[in-house]
């Protein structure tokens, strides 16, 4: 009886951490994911070109430059397979976020959700990876989202370059919070503010961008007549 229970109980225990493995294991699903390959990206008034698209996801906007920032390769400084930014950040200090975010200095895209479907955006990941190339180019780039707005407040996490004479990249991973907020989204803008740069034209590069694990749902208004007509069914 005893050796039955240990049997039993080796056997749960195995299956258990089959499982465990299975799910930490789950592949992840990329929504959208941005293809900087070619000649100077930036240079485009809008950038469109991606390497992954989820079909019931729309492309509203691609990836634009608000005007205080331009394409790196207008001032000679061409930013290949990578999306060139720069900028005029002054003479008179580094400028913050607080100061990026107050003037506007961000790239940016929009998705939306096909009709009739909104995303479920509790747990999505952003991932990003950025490069400041030249010496005073901004080393900070910080994300925000529509869901929470666009304020020093909402950031949701940053990347942080050093200050090197030679080009430096950091990569991020940050995951969307689990809140009602987030739970049926219709439209989504993600903005990139760049930050912690100064003087005129230091180059800066967006070299990755894309969401993950963002779930694509019935609308929540359509949610209530399917629940009666599946409930009406049951009852035949």
């Amino acid at each position: 009886m005893h050796r039955h229970a240990a049997r039993h109980g080796i056997a749960a225990a195995v299956a258990l951490a089959f499982c465990l493995v299975a799910v930490s294991a789950r592949a992840e699903h990329t929504n959208i994911a941005f293809d900087f390959t070619g000649a100077s990206p930036g240079v485009s008034a809008v950038w469109t070109q991606v390497s992954v698209q989820d079909p019931d996801l729309l492309l509203v906007t691609g990836l634009y430059k608000y005007p205080r920032l331009w394409e790196s390769g207008l001032l000679g400084t061409a930013t290949n397979n990578a999306y060139g930014i720069a900028g005029d950040y002054g003479s008179t200090g580094i400028r913050p976020l607080e100061e990026a975010i107050g003037s506007n200095r961000f790239v940016a895209f929009e998705v939306q959700a096909a009709h009739p479907q909104v995303f479920d955006l509790r747990s999505a990941i952003m991932a990003y990876r950025a490069t400041s190339i030249g010496y005073w180019a901004p080393t900070e780039f910080a994300l925000l989202t529509s869901v929470e707005g666009f304020s020093l407040g909402a950031v949701m996490g940053s990347i942080t370059n050093g200050r090197t004479d030679t080009p430096i990249t950091s990569s991020a991973r940050f995951a969307l919070p689990d809140e009602a907020a987030y739970s049926a989204v219709t439209n989504l803008e993600i903005r990139i503010y760049a930050a912690q740069g100064q003087y005129y034209g230091h180059a800066a590069s967006i070299d990755a961008l894309a969401l993950i694990d963002a779930k694509i749902i019935p609308e929540p208004a359509l949610l209530l007549p399917l629940a009666f007509l599946l409930a009406r069914l049951r009852r035949r």
